[in-house]
C-alpha cells in the first residue's frame, strides 16, 4: 500500500498546485495526517482517508452493541480520550483555510531558512531539494569525515535541542539523516538560534573528533519487517 501523507502541509494550502499528491496517482492508496504537527493539535490525534473500503484491514475494525446500535471501531488501541478531537473541531472553526495558510506559510518559510543556514555553513547536503513541507532534513557532507549524524545529534543536545538522527531502511543503511520538523512556535529567531548551535556543534566536532555509533535494533528483529525510516 502507498500513503500519500498530506493533508496539513504545504500542499495542501499551496496555491500554485504544480504536482500531483494525492488519490489522482494510481498507486496512492491511503492519506494520512497527524493533526497534532500542524493540524494544531495536543498530541495523539491523527487519521486516514483510503481510496476505497476494500483497501482497509477489516481485521482491524471491531463492531460492538453497547451504544444502543452496531459501532464500527476502527482505532488501534480501542478507546481514547476525545479530547484532541474537540480541540481540532475548534481550531477548524477558528483559524479556518486562510488562518492554517497563513501559518503553514509562516513555518514553511523558517523551514527554509533554517536550511540555507545549514546548507550554507558546508556541512551539510541537503535530502530534500523541493521544500514543499516544513520539514528539513539533511545528511552530513561526504567531506565530513571526523564525526557523523549521531555525534551531531549528541552535542546539540547539550544545547537543550532534540534533533532527530537515524539511518535508513536494509540496503541503505551508510546513509544516515538529521531532520527537523519546524512547528509554528519556531519563529525566525529561534530557527537562526538553532542553526548557531547546529553549526557550532559542527566546529566542535571538526576539531575534536566524535565517536557515536548508531543505536542498534533488536537482535531478534528481521531486517525486512524494519519499519522504514522517514525522509
Amino acid at each position: 500500500m502507498t500513503i500519500l501523507r498530506a493533508g496539513f502541509d504545504q500542499c495542501q494550502f499551496n496555491d500554485a498546485m504544480d504536482y500531483q499528491w494525492d488519490f489522482r496517482l494510481p498507486r496512492g492508496q491511503s492519506i494520512n495526517a497527524s493533526g497534532h504537527k500542524f493540524g494544531l493539535t495536543p498530541p495523539g490525534l491523527g487519521w486516514v482517508v483510503f481510496r476505497e473500503r476494500k483497501v482497509f484491514n477489516e481485521d482491524l475494525i471491531f463492531y460492538v452493541n453497547y451504544l444502543g446500535g452496531e459501532m464500527p471501531t476502527a482505532t488501534l488501541n480501542f478507546s481514547r480520550n476525545a479530547a484532541p478531537i474537540a480541540v481540532q473541531y475548534y481550531q477548524f472553526l477558528r483559524l479556518g483555510f486562510d488562518g492554517y495558510k497563513h501559518i503553514i506559510t509562516h513555518t514553511l518559510d523558517n523551514a527554509v531558512k533554517l536550511r540555507d543556514e545549514l546548507v550554507k555553513s558546508g556541512y551539510f547536503t541537503i535530502m530534500n531539494e523541493t521544500q514543499r513541507i516544513p520539514v528539513v532534513a539533511v545528511t552530513l557532507d561526504p567531506g565530513v569525515k571526523k564525526f557523523n549524524e549521531f555525534d551531531m545529534s549528541n552535542k546539540v543536545r547539550e544545547k537543550g535541542w532534540v534533533l532527530s538522527a537515524y539511518s535508513m531502511p536494509p540496503d541503505a543503511e551508510e546513509v544516515r539523516s538529521l531532520r527537523v520538523v519546524v512547528r509554528p512556535h519556531i519563529n525566525h529567531n529561534v530557527a537562526m538560534n538553532f542553526a548557531r548551535d547546529i553549526i557550532g556543534a559542527c566546529a566542535y566536532l571538526d576539531e575534536h573528533g566524535g565517536t557515536a555509533t548508531a543505536p542498534k535494533l533488536h537482535a531478534h528483529v528481521d531486517p525486512e519487517k524494519i519499519t522504514p525510516a522517514k525522509c
